[in-house]
């Protein structure tokens, strides 16, 4: 069985979780499962869930891909929110693929980034690296508490989870079994997904992204969705994850068109979780950004009195053909 390692990892990077009820929407007939030992519930063969299939991608030389990093302040030595964006080029002498941890040494590499990723042994993350436990930016260490071995940092490729199957079941893919490829959009977040009790609630992130609907030489509509994940200690380790559901209204997105220039309108949700931008649109690949939406809690046991992500903010690829 993998232990509280991977989920701190997949708390972490595979973390690539969050921590809310599991659903996927199951059948009746399926019951509650342990992620950690490998048997949740698998990607849709729609693939409108939250996760998907590793799989190896054709060998590349270098790939370029994007980064988005985003963090609140629960029990983070400092206090502290960022959310940053960079694009980068992944390169090797032979064709091979890429992992997430070579993005993270490769962004470690980066002075201008200033982020630093630290292991579980507080030790600068290296190419073997799978688990990530602190990030460091600027003088600002986020961390998670040790005490729950929720370590916290999470990771999304291109808006969904990526899981591997033990030949029973899923199980959630660590930073190093997770591919890459070019094109990619890797997003991590510190997320703490955890129930602890009826009075506390769930804590979980719902990490939010845009899909397209539809368009015009006019217009472009996107639907804004969200989905968490959660852990329930009294349950060793079990991991439920959600699938995509509409978000509320009210969240104010933004949109770049293909040349990374933000248009100058923004636009709230409606009652649907759609949004309409107006302008003039012809077939590229655009990019729908929301802010990151924070909410204090407290938990009357003390464990997780703090801040934490409602909203995760999106960072969607929208392609118009």
């Amino acid at each position: 069985m993998r232990n509280k390692k991977l989920l701190s990892l997949v708390l972490a990077l595979a973390f690539i979780f969050s921590a809310m009820g599991l659903a996927f929407a199951p059948s009746p007939a399926v019951a509650a499962v342990n992620y950690l030992e490998g048997s949740a519930i698998p990607p849709s063969s729609s693939r409108d869930t939250s996760t998907y299939e590793i799989t190896s991608p054709d060998a590349a030389a270098s790939i370029e891909v994007t980064f988005v990093i985003e963090a609140g302040n629960q029990y983070f030595e400092e206090e502290g929110k960022f959310w940053v964006s960079h694009d980068l080029t992944l390169s090797q002498a032979s064709p091979g693929y890429f992992t997430v941890t070579d993005l993270l040494v490769a962004v470690n590499n980066n002075k201008s980034f200033d982020l630093t990723f630290y292991d579980a042994q507080g030790k600068v993350i290296d190419a073997s690296t799978d688990y990530v436990k602190s990030v460091k930016h600027g003088d600002i260490t986020w961390e998670g508490n040790e005490d729950f071995g929720y370590d916290g940092w999470a990771v999304r490729v291109n808006d969904l989870f990526p899981v591997l199957t033990d030949g029973t079941g899923w199980i959630g893919a660590t930073i190093l079994e997770t591919k890459i490829k070019d094109g990619d959009v890797v997003h991590m977040f510190y997320d703490f997904p955890a129930d602890f009790s009826p009075a506390s609630g769930s804590f979980a992130a719902n990490y939010v992204r845009g899909v397209y609907v539809d368009s015009s030489a006019s217009s472009l509509t996107v639907q804004l969705q969200g989905h968490t994940t959660f852990i329930y200690p009294e349950d060793p380790y079990t991991m439920y994850v959600d699938n995509y559901k509409n978000v509320q209204a009210g969240v104010t997105a933004y949109l770049y068109d293909p040349t990374g220039t933000r248009l100058l309108n923004s636009e709230v949700s409606d009652l649907n979780g759609r949004v309409t931008f107006s302008g003039t649109f012809s077939s590229g690949t655009y990019i729908v950004t929301t802010d990151s939406v924070y909410f204090p809690a407290y938990d009357p046991a003390e464990i997780a009195d703090d801040t934490y992500f409602a909203l995760t903010g999106a960072y969607s690829k929208v392609s118009i053909r």
